[in-house]
């Protein structure tokens, strides 16, 4: 038998706003433990188009410059 883990949820709630987005984006956290996080965006061939490592938020949120092409693409959000 094959026993498949869920994720664990992480604490409080993020969301990423507005979507769709043309040239930037903010990412709010409402958890105020964490300062830092890394983002990575991949378009939907899998090629990673940006990333970004410590960015450090403030007030909880942080904006990121993304200027690509239209089209869907995937965000990864991360801390630690």
């Amino acid at each position: 038998p094959t026993n498949i883990e869920a994720p664990k949820s992480p604490k409080g709630t993020f969301s990423i706003y507005p979507n769709p987005s043309s040239t930037s984006f903010t990412v709010s956290l409402t958890d105020k433990s964490i300062s830092e996080l890394n983002i990575v965006i991949k378009d939907v061939m899998g090629k990673i188009v940006y990333v970004r490592n410590n960015l450090t938020l403030s007030e909880s949120k942080t904006e990121v410059d993304f200027d690509v092409q239209s089209g869907v693409y995937f965000v990864t959000v991360n801390h630690g």
